[in-house]
Formats: structure tokens, sequence, C-alpha cells
């Protein structure tokens, strides 16, 4: 795993975003996920990201399966990351649009 320094999202596109890692000292980027939203994939990512074992955690406030966020994991397997949809939040009871505000 790289010596995340920074994790930001970006928005190329509409309803596309970019999860980014940037190295400390770093003269470029590295793309680890773009989100593709609805169905399959979250969009938005937001709050923090937490890393365990290598593997990096955190949530979307929109897209997936209902539209609602999703609670995702990225790994590095084989030199390529690779995403995990955990969950679908489903409505307000569940968590639904996620903010950690």
């Amino acid at each position: 795993m790289p010596n995340v320094t920074t994790l930001r999202a970006l928005a190329p596109a509409i309803l596309a975003v970019t999860l980014l890692a940037v190295p400390a000292a770093a003269q470029s980027e590295k793309v680890l996920h773009s989100f593709l939203d609805y169905p399959s994939d979250g969009s938005s990512p937001i709050g923090q990201m937490l890393a365990n074992k290598g593997v990096l955690y955190g949530t979307t406030n929109t897209g997936g399966e209902h539209k609602k966020g999703i609670v995702f994991e990225l790994e590095k397997v084989k030199g390529v990351w690779s995403e995990t949809v955990l969950y679908n939040f489903a409505d307000k009871g569940d968590g639904a649009y996620p903010d950690p505000a």
C-alpha cells in the first residue's frame, strides 16, 4: 500500500467521482477507483476513509442499489485496486445518505 497522506474526491464528469491517493512529496496522483454510480456502485465519497491491514474503507452519500449511499472497501490485489460494496443504504432508519457533519 502506498504511503497515502491525502485522499480526495474529484468530479471529472456528472455523477462520476474518482478516488485518488497522493503519497507524501508526490509529483503525481494515482487513480484508485472511479465510482460508477447507481445501481452497481456509489457516488460522492464522503467523510474520512479508514485503513486496516492495507484495506481502505469508506462511504458515499449517494448511489448504490437504492441511490442512498454505500459502504465500500478498496483492496489492492496483485497490484490492482479493487472495490467491493459492503452495504447499500436503504432508508433513513439504516443511516441512508451518510453525512460526517
